[in-house]
């Protein structure tokens, strides 16, 4: 793992051990054990536990492939990831220009640029889940153009991003998740594309982390919603926080106490992030 960074070792650690046996365990075919969080993962057994499992099988299927083309197995642990991000450029200009209505050369332009951002050019080529968030994201919303025109495939798109997102990264896509499923309820009412996804998603989130085994989750006064500074929480609290005051001022007392919902939702999310790793 010459050109792999110390959290994309993980990544590709359980992607190997899924090529080999068909599930992300901590100790590989020849008896050689990788750890991630100074050894928690092997108090119930060799599978791994405390983080989703979505990002390991597209690292499996990168070597999957690499392996049948003798290619690197670094740069194939990797390949689905930077697939992922040139795909969610192609997913942006394709929404800009069918649902927003501008000529495809601003919608290429446009999809270009985000794809050029620092943060993304850094992240998303690493085999980690962040390529995947902003893939699944841009499908979502992709299902709510297609819903918006009565499409039928919309409301599977939907639900298939709604359901994928926290099995990547629980804080981040549980919160996009959260934001897309209620765009979905305010616009549309496709409850069923929303509410069924979700539990899935957040009962097979518990299933996979355990919270319930953590020492933190049963010491009180320990932690705090300090995850609320952070760039990707704070922003969204903040403007439907915002959102929230201005709908119910303008007398939709109804959207506002969804805002509402959806803010107590991401606080809980937000708050597992600080009781378990």
């Amino acid at each position: 793992y010459r050109h792999l960074w110390q959290d994309e070792v993980e990544t590709a650690e359980r992607a190997r051990s899924i090529v080999e046996t068909g599930l992300p365990r901590l100790v590989d075919s020849s008896g050689r054990v990788s750890l991630n969080a100074g050894g928690q993962e092997l108090d119930a057994g060799t599978l791994h536990r405390l983080t989703p499992w979505g990002q390991y099988y597209a690292g499996a299927a990168g070597l999957a492939v690499g392996k049948a083309l003798g290619a690197s197995a670094d740069a194939c642990a990797r390949a689905p990831f930077i697939v992922s991000h040139a795909l969610t450029s192609s997913v942006i200009s394709y929404g800009l220009g069918a649902f927003v209505g501008l000529p495809i050369g601003a919608s290429v332009a446009v999809a270009t640029l985000f794809s050029f951002q620092t943060a993304r050019v850094l992240h998303n080529r690493t085999a980690r889940y962040h390529a995947f968030l902003d893939l699944l994201t841009a499908l979502g919303m992709i299902g709510l153009g297609l819903l918006a025109r009565g499409d039928k495939r919309g409301r599977i798109l939907l639900a298939a991003s709604i359901l994928l997102l926290p099995q990547f990264h629980p804080l981040g896509g549980g919160l996009m998740a959260s934001v897309l499923g209620l765009a979905a309820l305010l616009f549309y009412g496709e409850w069923r594309a929303v509410v069924v996804p979700a539990a899935l998603s957040f009962a097979g989130l518990l299933v996979l982390t355990h919270p319930w085994l953590q020492e933190t989750w049963h010491k009180g006064g320990e932690h705090h919603l300090r995850s609320l500074t952070f760039f990707e929480v704070s922003y969204a609290f903040i403007f439907y926080l915002g959102a929230c005051l201005f709908f119910f001022r303008r007398g939709a007392k109804r959207i506002a106490g969804q805002l509402l919902l959806l803010l107590a939702l991401a606080v809980i999310f937000v708050r597992l992030g600080d009781l378990h790793p």
